[in-house]
């Protein structure tokens, strides 16, 4: 039958576990301590991202609908941030207006040389003030609408052209016949809307304005020039134009500290004249310019150009902008479809950028309109005023040059060809110079460089140069790295991150973010996911992939993060997102705290909606744990060997009462320390990982399988706490009753073994013609082959746990003697425990499999010699404390060990222990032949079944 789902102590960090000793300063090293509450912050937004994940795992579908809901969930995704960036912004601007400032936020540059920007502040220090948050939000929601548009062009339909708005002759043809003219356009617009979460331009031409010494006049131009030449013309009594080099023989007033003023008010007179404007002048047209700089670089419509110059009754500088404006909105093509006017209007804007003009953001304005990178980079102040210069330029050079093209292929009139040829071009973009090695530039420009290095701009290059994949890599080789030098070796965090194979330590590591980073994991990771989901849908079949598990580390990082933000129920739609058997050892090192049954069931159940297979889940856990501790069991000595013995028994004869002395601490603790009887974390990950096992119906052969292999570990390597609390947690009873479905009633007793798989009752079952395999395919007799080595593991912990107990009992009972009817109760009990505990390991103790033969060997010399002799001094004080009774069994044990083939007696012989229990045997036979009196009568030995024996407490009362 298949395996289907079923309704089915503390830990200490042990010293000899490389993986426990934890950093409390790095929030990921919590990870070694799974079991404690944590205090991982975490806000909304991990909840609402998982839930628009959530949204689009649907598997089904034609390729255009997978692609559109993957499209719709990047929309998601960028509409959220966005929101949250803009929630955010206006707090912070309600905050500010009750302060009477401006907000704190705002980046100004009230002239060239004061741009706010963040250079070399650090950049990871965010959650603690709001202007950090808010930068935080907004880089990212720069990123979300940057793959928002650019990856349906690189992954889905394009859009039809005819449906984009024109923004100049032949446009929809134009973005047809260029195959990188949709992205480049894509691109500029992103930069666009990116910047206009810019300060108002009110705000940054503030400080101009008061310079302009006007008040709040923003109209009539050049008032201050106007004044000084009307002063000069009264002074003079002239009318008409005032020539310069009149005005410059006469001394008068129509100079400034820099240099001469002009002597005429038209748009041209600086350059045409050399001349200055009076000083306030200069800074009220430098306003202006400013101010129409940031509304092309805003991607602002004409509209709005047009209402900014009106308003400073500097209409013409509207119209000398209103060709090619490539606006946001509102586009109106002014140009027609004759591509001569944008070819020559283009040109004429290029040469007011390169001579027409005296000041930087004149020439900027006339370098964006014409294409002109250098003159818009003269007052860049950000990467992304960097990045809009070179595809500005590249736009509009494509542009231009397909206009050129057309209008060469159509045979136009010499004379128009004529006309173009007397303009210069801008030029053409450099062989070999791609948009990646402009990128890498950007760093070496020392006022951007702080900027261009953080990993939010890296980011936005990579996917710039559709170099995403290669970025993620590194990213991924990052946090691996960072898990390393953070953890000891073997500790949980590198296992869940591992360096797979050489990596290089990058030049520049605050490119990308760290493991404390949890916005920018999170971030990553859904970009990780969709770039995932987008390559497979579009690739007819799985494509091989070497460094993908590198990438991966990024989602594995967020799905701890997860884990320690108290967040389990979205491990398993994360882990859904690895590929192969990575998801199923992540979800097992993320979920293994989980100890609830009903929340245990609830993950299968979640794991099983998210197409998870948890079958090779609870599989896999065993596998995984048994894998970490691998190390250890090759380095650590066994227990047979002179180093590590496994001694209880105290030296010296026996004593007359209590036989052979059994030394507390038999499980290898101090009994008296609560602490020391604490299991370390790799143990109580073994035994955990069995309870999951047991979730499952079926999989008996894996069951027990790995239950063994636990046990010979605890055993070989002397962790007997952690096997007390396997053998009480996850018994063999317990195996068989929930996978198996048989009906064991009282486990604390070992003869439901007998009920189970005696030869009596497998031959019932063979003449009733029955399995008798319960609920699992399993018959009964190959059932108790596979759990024998399992049960008698099983009963030789508990039969230690019994003999802690005596050893308690009898170190209590030589303290105190006043308690011996208390005493006696114990140790009878105790003793009637140890029996059925025994009895398995009186006869062929793990001598019925092949399997281990050699490390089982190894476990009955290192551990029944020792057993037996301690079994013996159980009854040999629980018979002088409660009942002869006890002593009669020890004697009959004594028989047994003495029958002829006997495994044990050949076992003690080899061991050297005979002559130990043969002593122990002699001080039994001597008390039962001085101790007369019970404080209890039995009716174990003296019953009718002893008695037909030949054993009878008589037979050993010495008569006067």
């Amino acid at each position: 039958m298949a395996p289907s789902l079923s309704l089915q102590g503390p830990i200490s960090s042990d010293p000899s576990y490389a993986g426990v000793d934890l950093d409390g300063d790095d929030e990921m090293a919590m990870l070694e301590e799974t079991f404690k509450e944590t205090t991982v912050p975490y806000d909304e937004e991990v909840e609402v991202f998982a839930k628009y994940l959530d949204d689009c795992t649907l598997e089904s579908g034609t390729t255009s609908q997978k692609l559109a809901r993957i499209f719709k969930l990047i929309e998601s995704y960028s509409e959220y941030v966005n929101e949250r960036a803009q929630a955010l912004r206006e707090r912070l601007r309600i905050a500010a207006s009750a302060r009477g400032n401006s907000p704190s936020w705002q980046h100004g540059h009230s002239d060239d040389n004061d741009m706010d920007m963040d250079d070399g502040a650090d950049q990871r220090s965010r959650a603690t003030n709001p202007k950090a948050e808010l930068e935080l939000w907004e880089q990212e929601a720069q990123t979300w609408d940057l793959l928002k548009r650019l990856l349906p062009l690189r992954y889905g339909e394009k859009p039809k052209t005819n449906e984009l708005p024109a923004h100049g002759p032949r446009w929809s043809e134009f973005l047809e016949a260029v195959p990188s003219a949709q992205e480049n356009l894509a691109v500029l617009g992103w930069l666009q809307q990116s910047a206009r979460v810019r300060p108002d331009i009110d705000e940054l031409v503030k400080d101009l304005q008061r310079n302009a010494d006007r008040g709040d006049i923003v109209a009539h131009g050049w008032l201050h020039t106007r004044t000084a030449i009307k002063m000069y013309k009264t002074h003079m009594h002239a009318s008409g134009p005032v020539d310069p080099q009149t005005a410059d023989s006469t001394g008068s007033n129509l100079t400034t500290a820099n240099g001469p003023m002009v002597t005429q008010l038209d748009p041209d007179v600086v350059v045409r004249q050399q001349r200055r404007l009076a000083p306030q002048d200069e800074y009220f047209e430098r306003a202006i310019w400013l101010g129409c700089f940031e509304l092309l670089r805003r991607g602002r419509s004409m509209s709005d150009i047009r209402d900014w110059c009106q308003e400073r009754t500097e209409s013409w500088r509207a119209v000398s902008m209103s060709g090619l404006p490539m606006s946001l909105d509102g586009v109106v093509n002014s140009l027609g479809n004759d591509p001569i006017p944008a070819i020559l209007w283009k040109r004429m804007c290029l040469e007011v950028a390169r001579q027409g003009s005296t000041d930087d953001y004149e020439r900027a304005v006339y370098g964006i309109l014409s294409g002109d990178r250098e003159r818009v980079e003269a007052v860049s102040r950000s990467w992304d005023d960097y990045v809009f210069a070179q595809y500005n330029c590249q736009l509009r050079s494509q542009y231009d040059q397909y206009l050129v093209e057309k209008c060469n292929s159509e045979s136009l009139s010499p004379d128009s060809m004529s006309t173009l040829s007397q303009f210069a071009n801008v030029e053409p973009t450099r062989a070999g110079y791609s948009t990646k090695s402009y990128l890498d530039s950007l760093e070496t420009r020392p006022q951007i460089t702080p900027e261009a290095q953080t990993p939010a701009k890296s980011l936005h290059a990579s996917i710039l140069a559709n170099t995403l994949a290669d970025f993620l890599e590194k990213q991924g080789d990052v946090l691996a790295a960072e898990a390393k030098t953070s953890s000891q070796p073997g500790e949980a965090l590198s296992r869940l991150l591992p360096q797979l194979g050489p990596t290089s330590v990058p030049s520049v590591p605050s490119r990308y973010a760290k493991l404390s980073e949890h916005h920018w994991i999170r971030a990553l990771s859904h970009i990780f996911i969709v770039v995932a989901a987008l390559e497979a849908t579009t690739h007819a079949g799985p494509v091989a992939d070497r460094r993908l598990p590198t990438r991966e580390h990024i989602l594995a990082a967020y799905i701890s993060y997860l884990r320690l933000a108290g967040l389990d129920e979205l491990v398993p739609l994360y882990c859904a997102k690895l590929v192969g058997e990575r998801r199923y050892t992540c979800m097992s090192r993320n979920l293994i705290h989980i100890t609830d049954r009903e929340m245990q069931m609830r993950m299968l159940t979640l794991m099983e909606k998210m197409g998870h297979d948890v079958i090779t889940f609870v599989k896999i856990q065993p596998q995984l744990y048994l894998e970490d501790i691998g190390e250890a069991i090759l380095d650590s000595p066994l227990l047979h060997t002179e180093r590590h013995p496994f001694k209880i028994l105290a030296n010296g004869p026996p004593s007359l009462k209590y036989g052979r002395i059994i030394n507390p601490g038999v499980l290898g603790n101090d009994p008296s320390n609560p602490e020391d009887s604490q299991i370390a974390a790799p143990d109580e990950y073994l035994i955990r990982s069995m309870e999951w096992l047991l979730l499952v119906t079926g999989l008996i052969p894996e069951t027990f399988d790995y239950g063994v292999k636990i046990y010979k570990y605890f055993l070989k390597h002397k962790r007997l706490v952690a096997a007390r609390s396997f053998a009480e947690r996850v018994s063999c009873a317990d195996i068989l009753r929930h996978k198996a479905g048989l009906p064991i009633q009282d486990e604390e007793e070992t003869s439901w073994w007998d009920d189970m798989f005696s030869a009596a009752r497998l031959e019932s079952l063979d003449a009733m013609d029955e399995d008798g395999a319960g609920d699992t395919d399993v018959p009964r007799e190959q059932m108790a082959i596979l759990a024998r080595p399992f049960f008698e593991l099983e009963c030789a912990v508990r039969a230690m746990d019994c003999l802690e107990t005596t050893a308690q009992i009898t170190r209590e009972s030589r303290d105190d003697g006043s308690r011996d009817r208390e005493i006696a109760q114990s140790l009878s009990h105790n003793a009637k425990l140890i029996r059925g505990f025994m009895k398995p390991l009186l006869k062929d103790w793990l001598m019925t499999t092949q399997d281990y033969a050699k490390e089982f060997a190894q476990l009955r010399e290192t551990y029944l010699p020792e057993l037996v002799i301690g079994y013996a001094s159980t009854l040999h004080a629980a018979g002088t404390s409660s009942t002869r009774d006890f002593l009669l069994e020890c004697m009959d044990l004594a028989a047994h060990i003495a029958e002829e083939n006997s495994d044990l007696a050949a076992l003690l012989v080899r061991t050297g222990r005979m002559k130990e229990l043969l002593e122990s045997f002699a001080s039994c036979s001597k008390a039962l032949a001085i101790w007369t009196t019970d404080l209890k009568k039995g009716q174990g030995p003296n019953s009718k079944k002893y008695r037909e024996t030949g054993w009878s407490r008589e037979l050993w009362t010495i008569k006067n």
